[in-house]
């Protein structure tokens, strides 16, 4: 996810921040002009705004995520104390990054990791196999209900239930036909 981002978010900005391209033109006299950056400070912050987003807005948001790397790869761009910190996180998000790639390569642990987590499947899978588990949680869920039904056979609960709820019902309708309790209670909030 957000090393899929902060790699296009780099191949993408990198010809676009350089004084090369014909759109860079930074404006001297003005503070929040764009200034020269290079992609991993883009890239790095990209990420952390994503990541911020992500954080902030949830996984049901995920627009926000995308809203914030957006934003902060443009602060970055920008002269001031924002173009500062977001330039200063961009490098030191791309220095998180670089090192931590650099572990995996040395480590593997991407692939260990992958390795142990289809480890950890193929046994659950034997396990289950082995001992029939789902048939068996099958099983004790159909005992439970046939156990309730005859629970409801037996004592009646259901029909109690669905008696003591009308009852309920009827009591009420009579305490607010003597009382008008909706009455008031309408006329009440309407005053209020």
């Amino acid at each position: 996810g957000i090393q899929l981002v902060y790699n296009i978010i780099v191949q993408e900005t990198m010809s676009k921040t350089t004084p090369t391209n014909p759109l860079y033109k930074p404006d001297e006299n003005n503070d929040n002009s764009m200034i020269n950056t290079n992609a991993l400070q883009l890239g790095g912050a990209a990420a952390a705004g994503a990541a911020a987003g992500l954080i902030l807005g949830g996984g049901i948001v995920g627009g926000a995520g995308a809203a914030l790397g957006v934003g902060a790869v443009y602060v970055a761009t920008t002269k001031g104390t924002g173009g500062d910190v977001a330039r200063s996180t961009g490098d030191a998000v791309s220095k998180v990054a670089s090192r931590a790639k650099k572990i995996d390569e040395e480590h593997h642990l991407v692939e260990k990791t992958k390795n142990a987590t289809i480890g950890v499947v193929k046994s659950a899978k034997a396990l289950d196999e082995k001992h029939g588990i789902p048939d068996k949680t099958k099983k004790a869920a159909a005992d439970v209900s046939v156990a309730a039904n005859e629970f409801d056979k037996k004592h009646h609960l259901l029909d109690k239930t669905k008696k003591a709820a009308h009852d309920t019902g009827v009591a009420l309708k009579n305490i607010d036909d003597k009382y008008h309790v909706v009455d008031n209670t309408k006329n009440a909030t309407i005053g209020v």
